[in-house]
């Protein structure tokens, strides 16, 4: 039975081989291969500067991160000190309140220790 199949699998590899060797013709003629190489080079230089332009970026990443947390220290510094600052600039404006008061106070007991005005005098 096998030898019945053997001539028909012949057949058929010689037709597969013709097909694939007409293929390939038919490639070679539509893919011009200097075009191909040279868009393959392009490509392959594209490529190049992607990866170089992603090292730049991954040491830009770096050296934001290598920021970060200096920067974050100062922010802190800052904001404490400006809660210092407005801490104190409260108290000072408690001071200059309690100092009109106390000038107002010593105008009232200069007024008070004033010997009163004789009757007549103001008419």
């Amino acid at each position: 039975v096998c030898r019945l199949f053997m001539p028909a699998l012949s057949s058929l590899k010689r037709d597969l081989t013709d097909t694939l060797q007409s293929l390939a013709s038919e490639i070679d003629r539509s893919v011009d291969v200097d075009q191909f190489r040279s868009v393959s080079a392009g490509i392959a230089r594209h490529e190049e500067s992607i990866e170089s332009l992603c090292d730049s970026l991954a040491v830009f990443e770096e050296t934001c991160s290598a920021l970060t947390t200096p920067l974050s220290s100062v922010a802190e510094r800052i904001g404490a000190k400006l809660d210092e600052r407005a801490k104190l600039n409260e108290q000072r404006e408690r001071l200059r309140l309690l100092q009109r008061l106390a000038q107002t106070l010593h105008h009232l007991e200069s007024l008070l220790d004033r010997p009163p005005a004789p009757e007549g005098a103001g008419a």
